[in-house]
């Protein structure tokens, strides 16, 4: 997770003990929607629009 720019030991340590254990989560999609990040996407019929990330 340090890897990721602008995230530090500090940071990675917050994440983990929020998150708790990682395998809970079947995919990252999953844990994208526990955490509240998630892309918008709104559709309707042959529609479709791309909101970004949604919080």
């Amino acid at each position: 997770m340090r890897s990721i720019p602008g995230i530090g030991g500090i940071v990675a340590s917050g994440i983990i003990c929020e998150l708790g254990d990682l395998r809970r989560f079947t995919s990252i999609k999953h844990l994208g929607g526990y955490v509240g990040l998630a892309p918008g996407v709104h559709q309707s019929g042959d529609n479709q629009k791309h909101r970004g990330i949604t919080m």
